[in-house]
């Protein structure tokens, strides 16, 4: 009696849809003000801001966190875990952490200035 669950609830006689029977995919306009006047190239970052999310919207700064001392950038707490935290469990102090961010943020800063200039 060794049924194969997985396959048993398959019905046989179901059609399989093609590619065209799916749903076109669509987005919604749901940035912020915020998001909307500083687009992800400019976008400051912040001390609580999620590992992760700072990635995403700014991978140019992975090396910049990287010669901070933040190494975690692609362990699972980067999903959870905030700059601060993630700092501070690297043994910085307030200080030091409010420096790298006010240099990083120079960094995104000019970066989108050159960005701009190059437009």
């Amino acid at each position: 009696m060794n049924k194969d669950y997985n396959t048993d609830l398959i019905d046989k006689d179901e059609d399989v849809k093609s590619e065209s029977d799916k749903p076109e995919s669509f987005s919604l306009d749901v940035l912020d003000k915020e998001e909307r006047d500083n687009p992800p190239s400019s976008k400051p970052i912040h001390k609580s801001m999620i590992i992760a999310e700072v990635v995403d919207i700014h991978p140019d700064v992975i090396p910049l966190l990287i010669d901070s001392g933040m190494h975690c950038i692609g362990c699972g707490a980067s999903m959870f875990e905030t700059l601060e935290e993630g700092f501070i469990g690297h043994g910085m102090d307030e200080r030091e952490i409010d420096k790298i961010i006010d240099d990083i943020n120079k960094y995104i800063k000019q970066a989108s200035k050159d960005k701009d200039n190059d437009n």
